[in-house]
Protein backbone atom coordinates (compact mmCIF):
# COMPACT_ATOMS: atom_id res chain seq x y z
CA UNK A 1 0.00 0.00 0.00
CA UNK A 2 1.48 3.31 -1.03
CA UNK A 3 1.17 6.47 1.20
CA UNK A 4 0.01 9.66 -0.23
CA UNK A 5 2.82 11.98 -0.57
CA UNK A 6 2.31 15.64 0.76
CA UNK A 7 4.02 18.64 -0.61
CA UNK A 8 3.42 22.40 0.18
CA UNK A 9 4.98 25.81 -1.40
CA UNK A 10 6.00 28.05 1.35
CA UNK A 11 6.30 31.67 0.42
CA UNK A 12 8.34 33.79 3.61
CA UNK A 13 11.74 35.49 3.94
CA UNK A 14 15.10 34.80 5.67
CA UNK A 15 15.44 36.49 8.99
CA UNK A 16 19.20 37.42 8.94
CA UNK A 17 18.13 39.92 5.91
CA UNK A 18 14.98 40.01 5.30
CA UNK A 19 15.40 38.40 1.75
CA UNK A 20 12.03 36.99 0.64
CA UNK A 21 11.30 33.72 -1.28
CA UNK A 22 8.21 32.71 -3.04
CA UNK A 23 7.11 28.61 -3.68
CA UNK A 24 9.91 26.99 -1.71
CA UNK A 25 9.13 22.82 -2.05
CA UNK A 26 8.73 21.27 1.34
CA UNK A 27 7.34 17.98 2.20
CA UNK A 28 6.12 15.99 4.84
CA UNK A 29 8.03 12.93 4.42
CA UNK A 30 11.64 12.65 5.86
CA UNK A 31 14.06 12.54 2.99
CA UNK A 32 14.76 8.70 3.22
CA UNK A 33 10.73 8.26 3.01
CA UNK A 34 10.30 10.63 0.28
CA UNK A 35 10.75 9.05 -3.27
CA UNK A 36 8.48 10.94 -6.04
CA UNK A 37 9.28 10.98 -10.13
CA UNK A 38 7.50 14.61 -10.25
CA UNK A 39 10.30 15.89 -7.84
CA UNK A 40 14.04 15.63 -7.83
CA UNK A 41 15.89 16.16 -4.41
CA UNK A 42 17.84 19.38 -5.49
CA UNK A 43 13.62 21.22 -6.14
CA UNK A 44 12.71 20.21 -2.36
CA UNK A 45 13.80 23.19 0.03
CA UNK A 46 12.98 21.26 3.38
CA UNK A 47 12.06 17.89 4.48
CA UNK A 48 9.74 16.87 7.31
CA UNK A 49 7.00 19.72 7.19
CA UNK A 50 3.62 18.23 7.95
CA UNK A 51 0.74 20.81 7.38
CA UNK A 52 0.32 21.11 11.23
CA UNK A 53 3.92 22.24 11.45
CA UNK A 54 3.45 24.87 8.73
CA UNK A 55 0.49 26.31 10.38
CA UNK A 56 2.00 26.53 13.78
CA UNK A 57 5.57 28.05 12.41
CA UNK A 58 3.20 30.73 10.75
CA UNK A 59 1.32 31.26 13.96
CA UNK A 60 4.99 32.01 15.58
CA UNK A 61 5.85 34.15 12.70
CA UNK A 62 9.73 35.78 13.86
CA UNK A 63 9.55 33.68 16.80
CA UNK A 64 9.76 30.46 15.49
CA UNK A 65 13.24 28.20 15.58
CA UNK A 66 13.39 28.51 12.18
CA UNK A 67 16.34 30.48 10.04
CA UNK A 68 13.58 31.75 8.32
CA UNK A 69 9.60 32.63 8.37
CA UNK A 70 6.85 31.26 6.92
CA UNK A 71 3.97 33.75 5.82
CA UNK A 72 1.56 31.20 3.71
CA UNK A 73 1.99 28.37 2.11
CA UNK A 74 -0.36 26.02 -0.31
CA UNK A 75 -0.70 22.61 -0.97
CA UNK A 76 0.14 21.50 -4.42
CA UNK A 77 0.31 17.89 -4.22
Amino acid sequence: MSREKVVFKINGYWKDDNTSFEDYIVVKDEYHEFDDAEFCDNQIFFYGMSEDFIKNQIKLNYHNSLDFVIEDYKVIK
